[in-house]
């Protein structure tokens, strides 16, 4: 008879757990707590409903939630999602313990507007009131204790998104614009100080109906913005890049590479007659983070190395480069460049061959010139330079005919 009884007591608290969700109404603390969620967001904020979970996690689940636009941008919603569950580990929790072991949001949507004055609805967000619809406040200083700082009292072990939807409208351009990021994908595992957590990214771009996709891993995870090691995989549509580096105490070093680029992969419409292929692409490159205001485009990174080759139908050109101290220094050659090749319009009744061309070219802010250029051209030798400052063209060309 014991062990009826104890069969008894077990199927009893089996029953008993799996009644929790319903005997457990966590409805009741809404009033509690959702005037401070207002308050912080700056926003008016619903709920339809708070329910205990026990399978497949002991832990909680928000559906319908729902955070209304600032109406001095639009009336709607700034941000929703159908559910947001968050799963707590059991063994923890049988000591007193609670830590959280996955966060769960699903089909999140967010709209970011731009209004015709050039300001987002961003601005408001996080109880800066409408002070930023007419003067968008200066960002506050960064923590001394790092953006990280969060993860010595809380980590986990997965986050995920699943059927993401993000929206951007531009409405300050002389012709609104709409771009969505669709299907979003969202995984992010092993967030825990000392950890190098793994990323997995992937959605679809509109009007371009663009696929992308990112992979790899970033860290290990400190109390600082530093990542001793990253290594990404990013695909967009048919094109395939890789970055490697490091990212610590505000600088950042990386190579990107990409075996071939091809100009009708790219989302853009170009200009090209012709298609062209980018081949061997490597660039190393160093960089401070986060970037201080006022510094030219040119001073903002430093490009160790460029190197690539562009093929155009049976031609090709190497290209190799540099970017230092505010100065960019491009090179390219190749052994023949045949007119009916390039990917632009040539107004020639015949096609020509330019052989063993040779070209360097400089940019800096003050200035734009061509320190060399070099090429044969009918048999004969041609040599020149050109230079252009402050809007002042000058150039001193040289051939030599054989």
């Amino acid at each position: 008879m014991k062990w009826i009884f104890s069969i008894g007591l077990v199927l009893l608290l089996v029953i008993l757990v799996f009644s929790l969700p319903f005997l457990i109404d966590l409805n009741k603390y809404q009033e509690q707590y959702r005037p401070v969620i207002e308050q912080a967001l700056n926003r008016k904020v619903t709920l339809q409903d708070i329910r205990l979970t026990i399978w497949p996690h002991i832990g909680a689940r928000v559906t319908g939630f729902t955070v209304q636009d600032d109406p001095g941008f639009r009336v709607g919603p700034f941000a929703a999602l159908a559910s947001l569950d968050v799963g707590v580990k059991l063994l923890p929790l049988l000591s007193g313990k609670v830590e959280v072991g996955e966060i769960t949001l699903r089909e999140p949507v967010i709209t970011v507007l731009k209004n015709k004055q050039g300001v987002m609805n961003l601005s408001t967000l996080g109880g800066r009131g409408k002070q930023a619809l007419d003067k968008p406040e200066p960002a506050e200083k960064p923590s001394d204790d790092g953006p990280l700082k969060a993860l010595a009292l809380f980590s986990v072990d997965r986050v995920g998104i699943t059927g993401g939807r993000l929206t951007y409208r531009d409405e300050s351009a002389p012709t609104p614009a709409e771009y969505k990021v669709e299907h979003l994908e969202f995984l992010l595992t092993s967030v825990h100080l000392g950890a190098t957590p793994s990323l997995h990214l992937a959605a679809t771009v509109q009007p371009y109906n663009l696929p992308v996709t990112l992979d790899g891993t970033a860290g290990p995870l400190v109390e600082s913005l530093d990542f001793k090691n990253i290594d990404l995989a990013l695909a967009v549509g048919k094109i395939a890049l890789a970055l490697k580096g490091t990212a610590v105490a505000g600088h950042a070093h990386g190579t990107l590479t990409s075996p071939a680029i091809h100009s009708k992969d790219l989302p853009l419409a170009l200009p090209l007659t012709k298609p062209v292929m980018i081949t061997d692409v490597f660039v190393d490159i160093d960089a401070d983070y986060p970037p201080k205001p006022d510094v030219p485009p040119l001073r903002m990174a430093t490009i160790n190395a460029l190197r690539a080759t562009i093929g155009m139908g049976n031609s090709s050109i190497s290209l190799t480069g540099t970017l230092k101290g505010g100065r960019l220094s491009v090179a390219a050659t190749s052994k023949s460049v045949n007119a009916t090749d390039l990917p632009v319009a040539v107004p020639l009744k015949k096609p020509i061959e330019i052989k063993d061309l040779d070209v360097k070219v400089e940019l800096t802010q003050q200035q734009a010139q061509v320190s060399q250029l070099a090429f044969q051209l009918f048999g004969g030798q041609v040599n020149g330079r050109a230079g252009l400052a402050l809007g002042t063209p000058r150039r001193l060309l040289t051939h030599n005919w054989p």
